[in-house]
Parts: structure tokens; sequence; C-alpha cells
């Protein structure tokens, strides 16, 4: 209806924008709607995709649509939004005059809108401060600190319920925050963390409705899926009131774990394009990283890849393989103690294999001949003795941290007659 709707409109006044994003908006969520593998029987045999119209229209355009988006709480929609305005905007989409959406998607309660928005706007390469460009790190650092991780918090009136919930999504794979006895009470805590996936509000239908009100008034949860969990007696109430949000599905305590997980995975598919999978998030880890080496490359600007310090030295330790190297990099640009002495300590303790720890040597010499010898004592003591147990390509590598790190003559000397 909105297509034809907006088409007409277009027929009579060919540049009424407003019927332009419109017509996009409704052609973009038209498709993410359809089954996978169906075609449209209206609009199936149109010549151009619905993303040729979110592009080929232009930056101005796909602000409008994203705009739309942000207001109907469509989080599919903003996403496509997001992917299509990143293609075709540049530095002005952090300087408009009035509404800038992709700043406010920065603070959307989805983490991947926050994710794909941070991305752009780094693509973007602003040149001028804006409201809100303080976020655009930390978002990134999250996405590569919490990736294949899924925040869930429980809002249900006895501790006993949430504890019981709390179990069940753990077993799922979540990570449950403290919760509390109401959305209000819950709120502060995920302001702290870094995104919230799910939220459980359980209890009977009055108390579902009057914290699902809370909950979607709320700029931190408006737009998170949520599961009401009632009884029997209650779901037929707590349905009726569910019934225009598409982000709640209601679960009948007790139904046993196969629907819970059934129920959860229905309304995440619904309001959130689904999970954050694995592989997904490995996904936007690296694409995180790259943005960080980016901001960390141009220098000074009105980023500080600084603020991902913490994050990312959390990373390299817990980390293996190219994700890890790739921190490893952006840690090497960093002019601090912390980053280098954690650097030169993963590469003497860490290396998967000999060509591992190759890589990790070579990112700690650069560290130190950008910035100087920041490592300890104790590190230099163990250096010499990592030289002394090793041979041919790890032993080179070695020995050009141990040179980058431009130490007294009388260290080298001491070398010397090690076999």
């Amino acid at each position: 209806m909105g297509m034809r709707t907006a088409a007409a409109a277009l027929v009579l006044d060919p540049a009424d924008a407003n019927a332009l994003a419109l017509y996009v908006a409704s052609d973009l969520s038209r498709g993410n709607r359809l089954p996978t593998g169906s075609t449209d029987p209206i609009f199936g045999d149109n010549r151009y995709s619905a993303e040729f119209f979110a592009t080929a229209a232009g930056p101005t355009l796909g602000e409008a649509v994203l705009c739309l988006a942000i207001d109907r709480r469509d989080t599919t929609l903003v996403l496509d939004a997001i992917r299509a305005l990143a293609g075709t905007g540049g530095r002005g989409i952090t300087a408009r005059a009035g509404r800038a959406p992709i700043i406010e998607c920065l603070q959307y309660p989805d983490r991947r809108v926050q994710i794909e928005s941070a991305l752009a706007i780094v693509a973007s390469d602003p040149q001028q401060s804006f409201s809100g460009d303080f976020r655009i790190v930390p978002v990134l650092a999250s996405s590569v600190r919490d990736s294949g991780q899924k925040f869930a918090t429980v809002v249900a009136e006895s501790a006993e319920d949430r504890n019981a919930t709390a179990a069940m999504l753990s077993s799922l794979g979540y990570t449950p925050m403290t919760g509390g006895d109401s959305f209000a009470a819950c709120e502060a805590e995920i302001g702290r963390e870094s995104g919230l996936d799910l939220l459980v509000v359980q209890g009977s239908a009055d108390f579902i409705a009057s914290n699902m009100n809370a909950v979607r008034a709320s700029r931190l949860a408006s737009a998170v899926p949520v599961l009401a969990v009632t009884d029997a007696a209650n779901a037929p109430a707590a349905t009726r009131a569910a019934e225009a949000d598409r982000g709640t599905v209601v679960w009948i305590a007790g139904s046993g774990d196969e629907t819970f997980k059934n129920a959860i995975d229905g309304v995440m598919l619904a309001q959130a394009g689904g999970e954050i999978g694995a592989e997904e998030g490995l996904e936007y880890a690296v694409r995180s990283l790259e943005a960080l080496k980016t901001i960390g490359l141009r220098g000074r600007g009105i980023f500080n890849v600084l603020d991902a310090e913490p994050a990312l030295l959390a990373t390299l330790a817990s980390r293996s393989g190219g994700l890890r190297l790739l921190v490893a990099d952006i840690l090497a640009t960093m002019p601090t103690p912390e980053s280098q002495q954690k650097l030169v300590s993963v590469a003497l303790t860490g290396g998967a294999d000999d060509e591992d720890t190759v890589e990790l040597l070579v990112r700690a010499a650069a560290s130190a001949r950008s910035h100087g010898r920041l490592v300890t004592d104790d590190q230099v003591a163990q250096l010499r003795d990592f030289i002394a147990k090793s041979s041919g390509s790890v032993a080179d590598a070695a020995g050009r941290l141990y040179g980058a790190l431009d130490l007294p003559s009388d260290e080298v000397v001491k070398l010397i007659g090690t076999k």
C-alpha cells in the first residue's frame, strides 16, 4: 500500500521528496518481510532492486529514509538505510543543519545499528566535531571486545523468577545482566554496558504492560526485542497488549525449553534480524578493527583511538590468529607504556607457533621504533632470556625488537657469549 500510494504521488509530482522517501522505505521493508526464496506477487518483476533506489537517489534521500526508519523503530529498515547511506554519503552526513539521523543511530538501542553507524561515520572521514563524536571509538571497541557475546536482562518482581529465567538464558548462550524488579531498576546498568540484545519482562499482564510502557519510552531500550513471560491465566491479556508491538513475543512460563528458545528466536528475528552469531560477530570485530586502525593512521583528529586501548589490551590477551594481529597493529600506534608492555609480554609468551611469535615481535618492535623504550627492566631481562633460547626467524625478530628498544651497549655485550 505504501509503495502504491507513493508511486501515485510521484506521478503527480516527480519532485516530491517525501513521496520518494516513502517509496524507497516501503520497497526496502517489502523485501525484508518476504520469506526467503519467495517472490513478491505484485512487485516481484520490478527491473530495479530496492537497494538500487535507496542508493541511486543520493544521500539526502538516504537520510530521509533513515529518519522514517528511526521514527518507526524498524530496526531492519534502519540497517538497510545506514548501509545505503554509507555507500553514498560523504563528510556531510555528520554536518547537516538540523536532524542528522546517522548520529542518532549511535544511541539507537540495537548493537548492529550502533556498529554500522559508527563504521559509516568513520568511512565518511568527518573533519569537524559533531554531537556524539565521542561515542564512535567506544562503540567500535565494544564490537571488538564483545564479538560473539549476547547480553540479556530480566525484569521480574521476585529474585527467584529472575534467577531461574537468567539461568535459562545462560543455557542459550546469553550473558545475563543483574536485572531488577522493574525496568527503571535496570536502566542504569543497561546504560553502562556495551549493549542489550534481549529484555525479558516476567509477571502478570499488568506488570508486563506497565514495564513495557517504560521500556518503549526509554532511549536505551525502545527498540530492544522483548520476551514477555507470564502464566496461562495472564497470557490472553498479555498477548492482546503485545499485538501492536512487533518487537514483543509472549511466552507462557513452564512451556518447555524448546518453546522458550523458539520464542526468543522469533522475537529476535522480527525485531533485530536475528541474533549476532559468532561468524557475524567476528566480521564486525574485523571491520571495527580496520576502522580503528584507520583512525590511528589519520593521527590527530576528532576521534581518539586511545579511547579503545582498554578493550584492545583485553582482546590481545584473549584472541588469537589474524584478529589478534589486527589488534596488535593498532596497539603499536599507541604511545603508552601499557600498550608496548602488553605487546612485548604477549610476543614473549603467547605465540601460537613460530610464525605467530614472529608477527607479534614485529609489532612490538614497531611500537618501540615509533615511541621509544617503554618496557620494564624485567621485560628487558625476559627478552634477553628469550633470545638466548631462540633460533632462526624467531631469534631474528627478537633481535630486531632488542635493537628497536635501543638498549645500552652493555646489554648487547651480554648477548655476545650466548650459545
